[in-house]
């Protein structure tokens, strides 16, 4: 799954796979609690920019990746 994220959107993604890999463009910081090498399954939280929209993604055998897009229509 391939999820494009606007440079300048303020968001908190929570992202979740069972077997795939989670890939992101944007910088990562874990928050204490995380664990992405858990025995099932690998979850992730984190925010782009100063936060705001919850984007939540999940998966059971898929990779995630994060990619950054265009434009944000508060930067044109």
């Amino acid at each position: 799954m391939k999820l494009l994220i606007p440079a300048g959107l303020n968001a908190n993604l929570s992202l979740e796979t069972f077997s795939g890999e989670i890939n992101s463009a944007f910088p990562m910081t874990l928050q204490p609690g995380d664990n992405i090498t858990r025995r099932r399954g690998k979850r992730m939280n984190f925010t782009v920019g100063g936060g705001g929209a919850r984007i939540t993604v999940g998966t059971f055998s898929g990779n995630i990746t994060i990619e950054r897009g265009g434009r944000s229509n508060k930067e044109e």
